[in-house]
C-alpha cells in the first residue's frame, strides 16, 4: 500500500480563489445548480494529482490528494489540519451536491482537465467524478482486505496447521446424507418390478407381489451394494438435500471439531425413465478448538469460514459465537481425539451409536460436559432420547425440574433408582420422565407400561391428563378409554383426547357430577361432547337474552334521565348505546375493549357514551367512559387518547354529568326532609 507523507502534502501552499478562478468558474458553471469547481496539479518529483475544489459559496473547500495506490483529503474550511478519509461522493453530501445521475459535477478548466485526463489516461467519455469514485471505491477495497487480514491473521495461523482430514467421502454419502440415498422403482402390476440404486448405479430386482411391494420411504438394504437406501417411485420429486456432520481431530495439546456439509443433486436421464445421478460434495465451514490455557482452564475458540463483515473473499476468522448445530459423528477418530483430555470417558460416541441416525449437538454437548456431568450417567445408563431433549435444539441446556447438582442419576432426574431402570429400558426422554414426576407428587409408584401407554397414546402433553387423571381417580383406565373410544386407530388418539379435555371443562362449568364415571368418561365421548356443547350455548344465548333485557331497561331509564342534545356541539353529538351489541360493534370498530364492558353497564357499574361527527352520527368516532363522578377514558380508533377540540367536547359531557348528578342528589335530599 502507498504511504502519503501528509507532513510533506500539508506544506504545500494552500489554493486560494484569484480573478482567474473567477472568470473560469463563471465561464463554465451552470448558476441553478450548485456544483464541485477544480483545478488540478500534481506534488513535485511525484505521480500525486491533487484536486482543489471549490463551491460558488464557500470557495475553497477541499483538496484530494489521489495516488495510484491511496488517497486523502484536506479540509480547507478549517485554519488547523484536518484530514478526511470520505471519498468524492462524501464530500458532495457535505456540501449539499445532489444532481442528477447524468450530470458530472466535477467540474475542471481546460488547463486542469487535460492534466486529469492524462493522469487517469482516459480513453473513454466516463465523467469525473466517476473516474475519481472509481479509484477511491478500489483502493477503499484493498485497504479492507488488507485490514481484515490484519484482524483475522491469528485465525489464519491457526487454522494454517490443521492435520488434513482423513477420508471420509463415504461417510458423508452413507451417513452424513444417508437420507438422501434412493433407491427408484417402477411401479408395475408385474411379479417382479425394476429397480435403480442411487448410490452404486446398479439395477436391482424388487418382489412385487402383494404382499411384499416396495412402498414409498419404505426403508431396505441394496442387494447389489448392500447399503441402506430409502425406496423412492420414479414419479417422486428427489429435492436437494443436505446434512452436518462433524470431525474430532487431534490438535496441538487439545482436539478440534471439524464441521462438514455434505450436499446432494439429482439428475434424471430421462422423463420416463428410472436412472438418477446423484452429485455428493462437500465443504468444512466451522472449526471449534478446544484447548487448554495458560492458567490450566480448558477453553474453546469457534473459527467460520464464510466471507468476513463486508469482505467479498471467503477466509477463516474466528467468532463469539457457539453454534448449537446438530451434525453426525465421525466414530474413527473421535477416541483419539480426546484421548487424555478431560473429555475422554464424555460418552459422546456412545450417545451416537445409541440415536442411530438422529444428529447430536456436539458442540454443545463438548461445551457443558464439565459443568454437566450428568449428561455422562445417562449416555452410559442408555437414556440417549432423553439426553438428545435435554441438549434440544437451542445453545442452552434444557435442565428446568433437574438436581444438576445431584450425586447420582436418580438425584439428578429426581425419581428413584428403579424409575430410572425403568426409563432406561424404555429409552424414555424428557416426556417420560414428566410422567414419572407427576407419579412421584402423587405419591404413587410409576408403573412403566402405564407411563408407556399414556406416552404412546397422548403424546406431548401426556403429563397434563395424567395430572386431569389423578384428580378423578382414572389414571390406570384413562388410556384406554381413549383407545376405545378411538376404535384403536392411532390418527384419532390426538383428537380423542383433546375432545375429552374440551368435554370435562365444560361439563364443570355446567355442574355434572363427574365424580360419577359415568359423566367422567361417557360410553359415547362424541355424542356427550355434543350434548354439552349444545347446553351451553342454550344457556349462554338465555344470559345474553337477560343481559339485553337489562340493557334495554337502562338505557330507556337513561334516555329519560340524559338529555344527550344539551350536551352536543355543531361539530359533535352524543349517542346513547341502544344494546349490547352497540358495545360489541363500536369496539369492533374502534379496535379496542369497549365490546367487554357489556355486563358492568348493564350492572350499572360505568357508563358509555359515544362521541359522533354531527355529519357522520352512524360511524363510531370516539368512546367515553363515565364513573364515579369523572372521565375514566376517552379512546379513538386503536385506543387513541381524545386531543384538541375532542376533549374539549368530552369535558363538556363531564361538566354536564357532574350538574345533573348534583341536581338529582339535591331532589332527592329535598324529598327526604319533605
Amino acid at each position: 500500500m502507498q504511504k502519503l507523507d501528509k507532513k510533506k502534502l500539508r506544506s504545500i501552499p494552500r489554493p486560494t480563489v484569484d480573478e482567474k478562478i473567477k472568470a473560469a468558474a463563471k465561464k463554465i458553471l451552470t448558476p441553478k445548480k450548485e456544483y464541485f469547481f477544480a483545478t488540478a496539479a500534481k506534488v513535485p518529483r511525484t505521480d500525486i494529482l491533487i484536486l482543489n475544489l471549490y463551491t460558488k459559496k464557500k470557495g475553497a473547500v477541499y483538496r484530494v490528494f489521489l495516488g495510484r495506490e491511496n488517497y486523502i483529503t484536506q479540509d480547507l474550511t478549517v485554519a488547523n489540519t484536518k484530514w478526511l478519509t470520505g471519498d468524492i461522493f462524501s464530500l458532495c453530501y457535505r456540501e449539499d451536491i445532489w444532481t442528477w445521475r447524468d450530470d458530472d459535477y466535477l467540474i475542471l478548466d481546460d488547463e486542469s482537465q487535460k492534466l486529469f485526463d492524462d493522469w487517469f489516461k482516459r480513453n473513454d467519455n466516463e465523467r469525473n467524478v466517476l473516474l475519481v469514485e472509481e479509484l477511491q471505491e478500489k483502493i477503499r477495497a484493498v485497504k479492507l482486505e488488507e485490514r481484515y487480514d490484519r484482524e483475522v491473521e491469528e485465525a489464519a495461523k491457526i487454522n494454517s496447521g490443521m492435520p488434513k482430514l482423513p477420508k471420509i467421502e463415504t461417510w458423508v454419502q452413507d451417513v452424513v446424507l444417508g437420507k438422501y440415498n434412493f433407491l427408484i422403482y417402477e411401479p408395475s402390476d408385474r411379479v417382479k418390478t425394476r429397480g435403480y440404486c442411487t448410490i452404486c448405479h446398479n439395477y436391482v430386482e424388487l418382489d412385487n407381489r402383494k404382499d411384499r411391494k416396495p412402498r414409498r420411504d419404505k426403508k431396505m438394504i441394496c442387494p447389489k451394494c448392500h447399503r441402506k437406501v430409502i425406496l423412492k417411485p420414479k414419479c417422486a420429486a428427489l429435492e436437494q438435500g443436505y446434512g452436518n456432520g462433524v470431525v474430532f481431530q487431534k490438535f496441538k495439546d487439545g482436539f478440534v471439531q471439524r464441521y462438514i456439509v455434505g450436499y446432494r443433486d439429482w439428475f434424471r436421464h430421462s422423463v420416463k425413465g428410472i436412472e438418477v445421478d446423484a452429485r455428493t460434495t462437500y465443504s468444512e465451514n466451522m472449526r471449534i478448538y478446544v484447548y487448554k490455557s495458560e492458567s490450566g482452564e480448558w477453553k474453546y475458540k469457534t473459527f467460520y469460514y464464510g466471507m468476513y463483515k463486508t469482505s467479498h473473499k471467503e477466509r477463516w476468522y474466528e467468532t463469539d459465537y457457539l453454534s448449537p448445530r446438530s451434525a453426525m459423528l465421525y466414530m474413527r477418530t473421535f477416541k483419539h481425539a480426546v484421548k487424555g483430555t478431560p473429555y475422554q470417558y464424555c460418552g459422546l460416541d456412545i450417545l451416537q451409536k445409541g440415536l442411530g441416525d438422529s444428529p447430536i449437538a456436539s458442540a454443545k454437548y463438548i461445551d457443558k460436559y464439565r459443568k454437566c456431568r450428568f449428561l455422562e450417567y445417562m449416555v452410559k445408563r442408555g437414556l440417549y432420547r432423553l439426553t438428545q431433549d435435554f441438549l434440544g435444539d437451542y445453545f442452552y441446556l434444557n435442565v428446568s425440574g433437574l438436581n444438576v447438582d445431584g450425586r447420582s442419576l436418580a438425584e439428578v432426574l429426581k425419581i428413584s433408582k428403579q424409575d430410572v431402570k425403568n426409563l432406561a429400558k424404555q429409552n424414555g426422554g424428557r416426556k417420560e420422565l414428566e410422567l414419572y414426576w407427576v407419579f412421584r407428587e402423587h405419591g404413587k409408584s410409576a408403573d412403566p407400561e402405564l407411563v408407556k401407554e399414556y406416552f404412546d397414546v397422548i403424546g406431548y402433553n401426556a403429563d397434563e391428563y395424567l395430572e386431569v387423571a389423578f384428580e378423578h381417580h382414572i389414571e390406570s383406565k384413562l388410556p384406554g378409554y381413549f383407545r376405545k373410544m378411538a376404535k384403536g386407530n392411532p390418527k384419532h388418539f390426538k383428537n380423542i383426547a383433546d375432545m375429552w379435555r374440551n368435554y370435562l371443562r365444560i361439563s364443570a362449568e355446567l355442574h355434572f357430577p363427574l365424580d360419577d364415571n359415568y359423566y367422567l368418561m361417557p360410553p359415547d365421548l362424541k355424542k356427550a361432547h355434543d350434548r354439552v356443547v349444545k347446553i351451553k350455548l342454550e344457556r349462554d344465548k338465555r344470559r345474553e337474552r337477560e343481559r339485553n333485557r337489562r340493557m334495554t331497561a337502562l338505557i330507556s331509564r337513561l334516555q329519560s334521565e340524559i338529555d344527550t342534545s344539551r350536551m352536543s356541539t355543531k361539530k359533535y353529538i352524543v349517542v346513547l348505546p341502544a344494546s349490547a351489541d352497540d358495545l360489541i360493534n363500536e369496539g369492533e370498530h374502534n379496535h379496542n375493549c369497549v365490546g367487554t364492558y357489556v355486563e358492568r353497564v348493564a350492572k350499572k357499574e360505568t357508563l358509555i357514551l359515544f362521541i359522533r361527527k354531527r355529519d357522520d352520527p352512524k360511524t363510531p368516532f370516539y368512546t367515553l367512559e363515565w364513573k364515579d363522578g369523572r372521565i375514566v377514558q376517552c379512546r379513538g380508533k386503536y385506543n387513541v387518547n381524545a386531543e384538541g377540540d375532542v376533549r374539549e367536547f368530552a369535558d363538556k359531557i363531564s361538566r354536564f354529568l357532574r350538574v345533573q348528578e348534583e341536581e338529582k342528589d339535591n331532589a332527592w335530599n329535598r324529598s327526604k326532609v319533605g
